[in-house]
């Protein structure tokens, strides 16, 4: 007879602003369960400044430089790096981390979603391997936050960001 296995359910806060900071705590909570080191405490509250702070790309940078140690410090492998790489290349390098990867990727808001009559130059997606493979973290529209496989747009919302991203990874998995 097998085992039941329990299924860590990770919490998601929704955004009208697509904030990377509400990205990237997902991404590094994400990343941590995959490794068996999420444990809630301490660390919610550090990822709760996460997305308090993290407005756009340049303030998550700014949080990681202050905090990656300190998560180290915790138990959290993470590493973090500013890197430039077009979207198939990115897309390939998250899905053969095997969970362990992820990336934090400002996009056009209308390229992704061009039903939406606005465009805010701050809005973020997560890429990660989930249970069905690739899949995207889209902390908007609507009121859920969601989930989904990359859609084919992907690649031009990347492009109009000058391929940016932020890849995050657990050390020893890279």
């Amino acid at each position: 007879m097998e085992a039941d296995k329990a299924k860590l359910v990770l919490d998601v806060t929704q955004t009208k602003h697509g904030g990377a900071g509400v990205v990237s705590a997902y991404l590094l909570k994400h990343i941590a369960a995959r490794a068996g080191s999420f444990a809630p405490g301490i660390q919610d509250r550090m990822f709760f400044d996460l997305q308090r702070r993290g407005t756009g790309i340049p303030q998550v940078q700014r949080w990681f430089m202050e905090n990656l140690d300190r998560l180290n410090n915790l138990g959290y492998g993470f590493f973090a790096r500013d890197i430039s790489l077009e979207t198939p290349a990115l897309r390939a390098w998250v899905d053969q981390g095997k969970g362990f990867r992820g990336a934090i990727v400002p996009v056009s808001l209308r390229k992704l979603h061009p039903d939406m009559k606005s465009d805010t130059t701050t809005y973020t997606i997560g890429l990660c391997r989930g249970e069905k493979g690739l899949m995207m973290f889209d902390p908007w529209p609507g009121t859920e936050p969601r989930i989904v496989p990359p859609p084919e747009s992907l690649e031009s919302a990347h492009r109009d960001r000058n391929y940016m991203a932020i890849a995050v990874f657990w050390r020893g998995y890279s």
